[in-house]
C-alpha cells in the first residue's frame, strides 16, 4: 500500500497524494505486469530497477517516461517494513535521444545519396561492394553479379533543362 507520495510523484504521476493513499503500487502503472516483475526481482535481490518505463499521466492522459528504482525497507530485526520507489521523469531526455536518432538517419542518407538527383553516391556503391564481398567470401558458391551503368547526355534538346535530365 501507499503510504506517502511527494510532490514530484503527483507531478509525474499526474495524481495527488490524497487520491493514491493507501492504494496498491499497482494502480500508479499502465502495465500491471512490468510491476509485478519489478517487485518480484525486489523480493528476489532487496532492490530493483527499470530505467525505462513509459507510463500514463492519470490528469493529462500523457505518456511519460520515468526511471524507477524500487529498494525494500527492514527494520533493526531485518523484517520487511516496506519498498521506497524513487522515479525520474526522464521524458525530456527520450525526446531529445529520438530526435538525435532521427537526426543521424538524416545524416546517413545526406551521406549516402547525391543532393542533387538523390540517387545514392560512390560512398554507397563501396559500402554495397564491401558487403557483397564479405557475403560473396562466406558463400562462395552464391553467384555475384554487378552491372555499372555510365549514362550520359551529351547533346540535349535545348528545351530539356539539364539538371532535370539527371533527375530523371
Amino acid at each position: 500500500r501507499i503510504l506517502k507520495f511527494n510532490r514530484g510523484s503527483e507531478r509525474a504521476f499526474g495524481m495527488s497524494q490524497t487520491d493514491v493513499l493507501g492504494k496498491e503500487v499497482h494502480a500508479l502503472f499502465a502495465s500491471p505486469v512490468e510491476i509485478s516483475a519489478l517487485l518480484a526481482r525486489v523480493d528476489d535481490a532487496g532492490s530493483a530497477e527499470a530505467p525505462e518505463l513509459l507510463i500514463k499521466q492519470a490528469d493529462s492522459g500523457e505518456d511519460i517516461w520515468i526511471s524507477l528504482s524500487v529498494t525494500r525497507m527492514l527494520n533493526r530485526d531485518k523484517e520487511v517494513i516496506g519498498e521506497v520507489f524513487n522515479c525520474s521523469n526522464i521524458s525530456k531526455r527520450k525526446h531529445l535521444e529520438s530526435q538525435l536518432h532521427e537526426k543521424n538517419e538524416q545524416l546517413l542518407r545526406l551521406v549516402i545519396t547525391d543532393s542533387l538527383t538523390g540517387l545514392y553516391n560512390v560512398r554507397h556503391l563501396n559500402a554495397e561492394l564491401g558487403r557483397m564481398i564479405r557475403a560473396q567470401k562466406r558463400f562462395p558458391n552464391r553467384p555475384v553479379s554487378i552491372a555499372l551503368i555510365d549514362v550520359e547526355y551529351e547533346e540535349l534538346p535545348a528545351v530539356l533543362d539539364p539538371l532535370e535530365a539527371i533527375k530523371e
